[in-house]
């Protein structure tokens, strides 16, 4: 005897209520297996348990049709808005196909939606995904940790300079230049409390690039700090008034060479050093 379609439920996944992770072989798709087990899969008139639909989002379970079951108005919207006229065609016969066909919640076809095997498949990718996401980004944690520790390394060793500098009587400077471009550097946006680039070093440190490449107040590379506008247009003005004292006061060019002596010898001479 043949049981009603839209009465009759499939069996579960074997091993999606009891062994998850045995099955699939994942073990972060808990939650995932849990609404699907709540949603109780169904088949079609086929006979072939059927999932979520591969053709619109919003179906997450297929619902056989049955007789007397109105046409989903999103075969309607989905119709008009693709200009599909095989879609509103359905939706205009949806009382005289056979039950269990279509989905009664989107409109689609039976073999629109996913079997066990490819929600199983989908399942086992999704969670591989999410692994992976997961591993990515405990990877950029890890690594943002790692850097924030060598900032605050780097200041306590630049702390520890001048109290040394200051116990042994050593001259420290500071500067606000970065040591490679000879630009002057802003404040860091990656920390709050960075009011400007400064590096704090000894004479001894001047060639050492763990110092002079690094600011001593947070920690993080002169590149990530932004140049000081203000220094900049600074610079821009002083080049400004340079061109124009340039302009207005122009130098005296030396002169290129004192003029050749005449090759014109007079008698006198020529007798005078036949004398000699």
């Amino acid at each position: 005897e043949k049981r009603p379609l839209h009465e009759t439920t499939a069996k579960p996944v074997p091993g999606l209520a009891g062994g998850v992770d045995s099955i699939l072989d994942i073990t972060n798709i808990s939650q995932s297996v849990k609404a699907i087990d709540q949603k109780s899969l169904k088949r079609d008139w086929f006979g072939i348990v059927r999932a979520a639909c591969k053709e619109d989002a919003t179906c997450t379970a297929f619902q056989p049709s049955f007789p007397g079951c109105p046409a989903p108005q999103c075969l309607f919207e989905r119709a008009i808005a693709e200009g599909r006229n095989d879609l509103m065609e359905r939706a205009l016969q949806w009382s005289s196909l056979p039950p269990g066909k279509f989905c009664a919640k989107c409109g689609c076809s039976c073999e629109a939606h996913e079997t066990e095997e490819e929600l199983a498949k989908r399942l086992r990718i999704d969670a591989i995904l999410k692994r992976k996401q997961e591993d990515v980004a405990r990877s950029k944690a890890s690594r943002l940790r790692e850097a924030e520790a060598e900032c605050r390394r780097r200041v306590s060793e630049a702390v520890q300079r001048r109290r040394e500098s200051e116990a042994s009587g050593e001259y420290i400077r500071e500067t606000s230049l970065d040591f490679i471009t000879q630009v002057k550097r802003g404040p860091c946006p990656k920390a709050d409390h960075c009011p400007g680039f400064k590096v704090i070093f000894r004479e001894s440190d001047a060639l050492n690039p763990e110092v002079m490449l690094f600011c001593s107040l947070c920690g993080h590379p002169s590149s990530e700090h932004p140049v000081d506008t203000q220094w900049m247009e600074e610079q821009r003005r002083r080049k400004e008034r340079e061109r124009q004292k340039e302009q207005r006061f122009p130098q005296r060019q030396p002169p290129r060479g004192r003029p050749q002596a005449s090759t014109f010898r007079r008698p006198y001479d020529e007798a005078k050093r036949a004398a000699c």
